[in-house]
């Protein structure tokens, strides 16, 4: 019976002990990062964007990652932040709202810009004549740059009599408004002058194609 109760003493001697070793095999917890969105040109805090926060499920040798799963997607506040903890799997970060172009960047950054979207409003008008199978296009970019990766949207317009459309630009920015026929003749694209676009106000652009 004495050499049972010894074991037993034993036994609960070193149980705390082992606890207590437990304890300090966790790692610390990373503390919590705050990323801003903010307005370009104005730096006013974004309020109400969703922010996604990605890894990359897709990695090609040549061309990088190529496709993102979302691992947890948050609001910003009112300060235009969020907090949280910055896993090891994010590789990038992408925020969407209805007023601003879409963004993604990589998972380093603690501050994300958005640009505004603005309107602009397109009076179409047709003076020729086109074949059924012909297509008009308009185009908005960015005039003031020149690499492969400028900002730049398409319309598919179709071929329409007089019309108005109403097409998304930058806003703050010169839009640049050009027109083709058919996606693949670039060689008949029709540059006009640049419009110039406050903010959220409606710009106006006449087309005669």
């Amino acid at each position: 019976m004495k050499q049972y109760l010894k074991y037993l003493l034993l036994v609960f001697i070193i149980l705390p002990g082992c606890k207590k070793g437990d304890a300090t095999l966790t790692p610390d917890t990373a503390p919590p990062i705050t990323i801003k969105v903010t307005e370009k040109f104005t730096n006013k805090a974004i309020a109400g964007a969703t922010v996604y926060l990605k890894k990359c499920s897709y990695y090609d040798i040549e061309f990088g990652c190529t496709r993102y799963s979302t691992i947890s997607t948050l609001t910003t506040n009112n300060l235009g932040q969020v907090t949280f903890l910055r896993g090891p799997n994010l590789d990038a970060i992408e925020v969407q709202h209805p007023d601003y172009w879409t963004t993604q960047i990589d998972g380093n950054m603690s501050e994300i810009i958005l640009v505004p979207k603005c309107t602009i409003k397109a009076s179409i008008k047709k003076i020729k004549t086109y074949l059924p199978t012909d297509v008009l296009h308009i185009t908005i970019r960015n005039p003031d740059c020149f690499s492969f990766n400028c900002w730049r949207r398409d319309y598919n317009i179709g071929l329409p009599n007089d019309t108005i459309v109403y097409i998304k630009g930058q806003g703050y920015l010169n839009n640049q408004v050009s027109w083709y026929i058919n996606f693949l003749s670039t060689d008949t694209l029709h540059p006009l002058p640049p419009v110039y676009v406050s903010g959220f106000d409606t710009a106006s652009v006449n087309i005669e194609y």
